[in-house]
């Protein structure tokens, strides 16, 4: 008979024992706390010593708890801050909106002012956007973002058609291709870019394209 192979005894990783999770950090002390009365005399731990350790215990859930209380009373403290101030600026913007309808209002009272915002900067050879298509009852539903630009240019491409065509300038970033299917017994397939525009002129990188079965 031949003898039993020799097996080599496997050392399981673990994790490390204290959690790094605050949501799982109390439960840690409070398991802790609760056993090393009983298991602290087995590994020699003297009565003083497990009142040590379960002063340490004490501290850590203390501790986290008046945390959890702060975090609760800010976030209840910072939803009364944007309240307040949502409902006192919904008082101000008239009142700055008479201010710069005045005939005394220059730009200079509006920058000691403070209400003349950051000039926004457009790269125009690198502004882009985004297409989403969805298919509506009177046709295509074409959506995209501004950017900060005036307009853009859609162009498209309809069914067996080779290349894109312009379909339409919008100042809009929304609008409606209500056009026919090209051959109306048939579904087809529609493709969509388009080129954001600035003073009539196309700036930017094309949206990537986007197509849709009609």
């Amino acid at each position: 008979m031949l003898p039993s192979p020799a097996y080599k005894k496997i050392k399981m990783e673990h994790q490390p024992y204290f959690p790094n999770e605050i949501a799982k950090q109390r439960a840690w002390p409070k398991n802790y706390r609760a056993q090393i009365s009983i298991d602290g005399p087995n590994v020699g731990l003297s009565p003083a010593q497990i009142s040590d350790e379960e002063k340490c215990c004490d501290a850590m859930i203390q501790e986290i708890d008046d945390a959890d209380a702060m975090q609760v009373a800010v976030t209840a403290k910072n939803k009364e801050r944007d309240e307040m101030i949502a409902a006192n600026m919904a008082t101000l913007r008239p009142a700055i909106q008479t201010i710069k309808k005045n005939s005394g209002y220059t730009e200079s009272i509006g920058k000691d002012l403070r209400l003349i915002g950051t000039e926004i900067v457009i790269d125009k050879l690198t502004v882009t956007t985004a297409m989403k298509l969805a298919k509506v009852p009177l046709g295509v539903d074409l959506k995209f973002t501004l950017e900060h630009c005036a307009g853009g240019n859609i162009y498209s491409k309809r069914a067996k058609e080779s290349g894109y065509t312009f379909f339409k300038t919008v100042t809009h970033p929304h609008c409606i291709d209500t056009r026919s299917n090209i051959d109306p017994t048939m579904p087809e397939p529609r493709s969509y870019y388009v080129l954001l525009v600035i003073n009539d002129l196309e700036v930017g990188i094309a949206s990537p394209p986007q197509t849709i079965n009609c």
